[in-house]
């Protein structure tokens, strides 16, 4: 019965196009990268984290792509956010992303440390693309020439404590658990 409750809860999540969490705290999402259309956006959050990654993109030829975009820990405080194609190469020009973090929760900030991006089967010189750390963004620069397989960022979060509120009416404590509130939003 328990494992029929599983895979209920999984088909619902496909379903409804929520991202799963792995035990590891990795936090990640397929996706269908379309060519010849407006703007598109895909967005993750992992709560445990306390960060959200925003892939937004315009991309011309070809039929259209399956992609992934991945939240992943690296050491304490520092996660990394990777979107691409699971099985390169791309045959399609991306010629318009941006991809913006940004805290998840109260009382989080991130700071983009790094990014690469692969296109054509090697690494994209950095004069090609834009690492804006003060906004932790990446995004084209004037002199970006289209090929785009992958792109990863390295962010570190910084939670702040939170505060403990006195209670009125004596010291009783209530022991609570929180689970990793995960989820996908399509844009």
């Amino acid at each position: 019965m328990k494992l029929f409750a599983v895979l209920a809860t999984l088909a619902l999540a496909a379903m409804v196009g929520l991202a799963i969490a792995g035990e590891d705290g990795v936090v990640e999402e397929d996706f269908h990268l379309r060519p010849g259309v407006e703007e598109q956006h895909v967005r993750i959050v992992s709560e445990e984290a306390g960060v959200a990654c925003t892939f937004t993109y315009k991309c011309s030829g070809g039929t259209g792509e399956n992609w992934k975009v991945r939240i992943a820990p690296v050491e304490a405080n520092t996660y990394v956010c990777t979107v691409g194609r699971p099985n390169p190469p791309s045959y399609l020009l991306m010629s318009q992303f941006l991809l913006a973090l940004e805290p998840a929760g109260t009382g989080a900030s991130v700071k983009l440390t790094s990014a690469d991006l692969h296109g054509g089967g090697k690494m994209v010189p950095s004069g090609q693309y834009v690492v804006d750390a003060e906004l932790a963004q990446v995004r084209p620069s004037e002199s970006w020439g289209g090929s785009l397989e992958q792109l990863t960022a390295v962010v570190e979060v910084t939670k702040k404590p939170a505060e403990k509120k006195k209670k009125k009416g004596g010291n009783k404590k209530k022991a609570t658990t929180k689970k990793d509130n995960t989820h996908r939003e399509e844009l």
